[in-house]
């Protein structure tokens, strides 16, 4: 039985073992809450305020600014607002510091940035420790991420070559959000993919982190100065969605339209050309 004199840090453990969320998610709550009791020390939940908890949030702002602010208060209500919830403190976290999350200018890569990517991957010499030509892979990967619009982890993770149909179309189901999709390869893609050896989509011998890296220095090296393999998956949705009204966010696999506009769609992409009433 969880004593509510227990630390909200040691409640933590309590809070991530209930949960089922992703590895990435448990190491930012236990940094962003371990930076919390570094504040105000380790609160038993019996304890919690929200005057320690806005000063706090008041020096994160100051600090690092609002945008970080916003996550870590986000981070501390949901662990705090649990321990209410489980009758562990009668103080709920009704007054915590308001942040205004400022809005992202979503970036994507234009056509003629991935024609470049693709450009350079081309001349790539050289094989990765299964074997696969570097050259095949970074083409199949440039044509799968933008056909598929799909995370990382699905394209490194899930995605297997014999899930692909003989017309291009596969069908998964997301690791982060558990919500299918059916999406097509286009032939360029499949083409690059046969090229592979491997039962995965997209075979990687290396540690999944180890991709970011590299395709960084595949992105520099074709001339480009901005921008992730994230930004390819944009780049999806955005020239799908100005395809097709409301295409980007079906072809990215999201529930919520409001997801799409607010992290993916690129508007120099969806509305190149301004909005204007008609004459009058």
């Amino acid at each position: 039985m969880i004593k509510p004199t227990l630390g909200i840090l040691a409640y933590l453990e309590f809070y991530l073992a209930a949960r089922d969320v992703s590895a990435h998610y448990v190491a930012t709550l236990r940094r962003r809450i371990g930076l919390f009791t570094q504040w105000v020390g380790d609160v038993p939940l019996v304890d919690l305020s929200c005057e320690q908890a806005n000063g706090w949030l008041a020096h994160v702002q100051q600090s690092v600014g609002r945008r970080t602010a916003y996550d870590y208060r986000a981070g501390l209500r949901c662990v705090w607002q649990a321990a209410y919830d489980d009758g562990l403190t009668d103080t709920p976290p009704l007054r915590l510091r308001k942040i205004k999350k400022p809005r992202n200018i979503v970036e994507a890569y234009t056509h003629a940035e991935i024609a470049a990517l693709l450009a350079h991957a081309e001349k790539l010499t050289g094989r990765l420790k299964d074997g696969n030509r570097r050259a095949d892979f970074w083409q199949a990967a440039i044509h799968v991420g933008y056909c598929l619009g799909a995370r990382r982890g699905d394209l490194l993770l899930t995605l297997k070559q014999s899930q692909v149909g003989a017309d291009g179309v596969i069908s998964f189901v997301q690791r982060k959000t558990n919500f299918p999709v059916t999406v097509r390869l286009s032939e360029p893609a499949r083409k690059f993919c046969r090229r592979l050896r491997g039962e995965s989509l997209l075979p990687w011998p290396h540690a999944p982190d180890w991709f970011s890296k590299s395709f960084k220095r595949l992105r520099k090296a074709a001339g480009l100065t901005r921008g992730t393999f994230c930004w390819i998956r944009r780049s999806a949705g955005s020239y799908a969605e100005r395809e097709q009204p409301g295409a980007g966010g079906r072809l990215l696999g999201h529930r919520c339209e409001r997801v799409f506009r607010a992290h993916y769609e690129d508007r120099s992409i969806t509305q190149s050309q301004p909005v204007v009433p008609p004459p009058l």
